[in-house]
């Protein structure tokens, strides 16, 4: 167990300032550990973000940290995840927040595959709307994923109610004291991160969620980020590279407010939240169509609500008239007749399987059995691949072919194929990503981001293994960069440019080393000769130009 790990297992059951007690571990992030407590005063369950040391070692860093809680706790909104209070605990600062009970909008995804276009927009509304309020205190978020974002008690295919967590790497614009992250220190996660900030001098404003944000709702069509790949080609794709349009079956409109938001251009991007919304209502209006609202309604006279209420009498009577007003009569043939065809029907429905489906289509409550069959084993095999018991889901998804081969449904086709594609895809992986583990268990960082870069890109083991990836990447970035900065200033050029290539040795290309790398790293300055004695002609030293750096 690591020294951070060993003291937040340790915090468990102690109080805050006498008032917060830590309950438990929820997770733990770049910038500290999450906490489950209780406010003992009203015996209320919430959230408590303790943030790390190193994050506040400039001096004045804590009071900057108290103008910033006092920023984020006056964020309030039904979409936003609010600050209760915040305060200091063994010179650590932590942040007290309300405890958000839902699922992770990347595990939904990932569960259950791209939104409908009108579920994603739903969830894009939501979004514009919490970063409305963020942008109009000067509040950019800066780290907009699918990580940071919560549907509240949700259920498969139910109502998506947004939560967006975690300000805590949000800059208040307009004021550089506000800032808690170091200068040329990339902030956020390189798959949504905006073209400008990955610049030398990056100028962040609202537009910079709302880049992050078209990254999102891309994902929710599609399944997976525009870019993908080892962080540096990300951040690079960021800078030059256009994404790959959006399947055509997607509606004009939404593809226009996607790749609108994807601009490399602030300038060219929707200009505000409030745009942002009014362009999403626009679309689910023309998607919808017109309401039944708008619908002329009849005038309901008193005739015709008594007609109506015979004709439900006589519905429910059982009986139907004839135009003279008598019962109709069945015959005994008639009634031999029916049975004989319904035992016929039955017999047929039984040994026609496209019978059935015709069936089921007319018959709502009737379940065709061989789809009910392979839709309990295809349940099955999700929960299997959710394990990753890949060698069941291979051995599974060949029999279910074997057995139904082209009498399977074409979506059931389509999941057969995807699970065993899924299965052939991660098998070798495995081993691979244990190898990642257990670099990251010894501390071995660039052994770990090599083994990371060796992961396809649309693995499931990259998704798991990117949060620990994004954090030790950062960090070895960090340290690698904060020492080539020290040994630029202290003059010694040979450690500097080592220190850099460091990291460019293990993430090539890396932005932010490429530009430490191009800084002039001068030798310390020579000492003064001494002067010559008087009457001498003084000594001509020749000039030894400085090698280039």
């Amino acid at each position: 167990m690591s020294t951070e790990n060993e003291w937040a297992a340790s915090m468990i059951g102690r109080t805050l300032d006498g008032q917060y007690r830590l309950d438990g571990i929820l997770g733990e992030g770049a910038m500290g550990v999450v906490f489950r407590g209780t406010n003992l005063a009203v015996e209320k369950a919430v959230a408590i973000k303790m943030m790390r040391k190193e994050t506040f070692a400039e001096p004045d860093a804590v009071e900057r940290f108290k103008r910033e809680a006092k920023v984020w706790s006056q964020l309030n909104h039904p979409s936003i995840a609010q600050v209760f209070d915040f305060g200091l605990q063994d010179e650590m600062p932590y942040l007290v927040m309300e405890l958000v009970d839902g699922d992770d909008l990347s595990d939904v995804l990932d569960r259950e595959g791209p939104l409908a276009p009108l579920r994603a927009i739903a969830v894009m509304r939501q979004l514009a709307s919490a970063l409305e309020e963020a942008h109009r205190l000067g509040v950019v978020h800066r780290d907009i994923k699918p990580q940071n974002m919560m549907l509240l008690r949700y259920k498969p295919g139910g109502r998506l109610v947004l939560k967006v967590l975690d300000f805590g790497m949000a800059k208040q614009v307009g004021n550089k004291s506000m800032s808690l992250t170091a200068p040329g220190i990339l902030v956020g996660t390189p798959k949504y991160v905006a073209p400008e900030q990955v610049t030398e001098k990056p100028k962040i404003d609202g537009r910079t969620d709302l880049y992050a944000a078209g990254v999102l709702f891309y994902e929710l069509l599609t399944g997976q980020p525009p870019f993908v790949g080892t962080p540096h080609d990300v951040l690079f794709a960021h800078l030059g590279r256009q994404p790959e349009p959006l399947p055509e079956s997607i509606p004009a409109c939404v593809q226009e407010v996607v790749m609108k938001l994807l601009r490399k251009k602030p300038d060219e991007r929707y200009q505000s939240a409030v745009d942002l919304e009014h362009a999403l209502e626009a679309c689910e209006d023309t998607m919808r169509g017109p309401s039944i609202s708008s619908a002329s309604n009849p005038v309901l006279t008193t005739s015709t609500i008594a007609k109506a209420i015979e004709t439900r009498r006589g519905n429910r009577s059982g009986r139907r008239k004839l135009k003279d007003g008598t019962a109709p009569r069945y015959g005994l043939w008639g009634l031999l007749g029916g049975l004989t065809l319904s035992v016929a029907g039955l017999l047929a429905l039984s040994t026609s399987l496209s019978l059935q489906r015709k069936v089921s289509t007319i018959l709502p409550f009737y379940k065709v059995p061989q789809d009910e069959t392979v839709a309990k084993e295809l349940i099955r095999l999700q929960a299997e691949a959710q394990i990753r018991a890949w060698s069941t889901v291979l051995q599974g998804s060949e029999e279910l072919t074997r057995s139904y081969g082209n009498s399977l449904l074409p979506a059931q086709a389509n999941q057969v194929q995807t699970l065993r594609q899924k299965a052939l895809l991660e098998q070798p992986l495995q081993p691979l990503f244990e190898r990642f583990q257990a670099a990251v268990e010894r501390k071995d960082a660039e052994e770990a981001i090599r083994l990371y870069g060796q992961l396809a890109n649309d693995s499931i083991y990259r998704s798991i293994a990117e949060p620990t990836f994004n954090q030790l990447s950062e960090s070895f970035v960090s340290m690698h960069l904060q020492r080539a900065m020290s040994l630029r200033a202290d003059h010694r050029c040979p450690e500097f440019l080592a220190e850099v290539q460091k990291i460019l040795d293990s993430m090539p290309g890396h932005p932010l080393a490429r530009a430490e790398q191009r800084k002039e790293c001068l030798p310390p300055s020579a000492e003064p000769p001494p002067l010559p004695p008087t009457g001498t002609a003084p000594v001509q030293t020749p000039v030894v130009p400085s090698s280039p750096p």
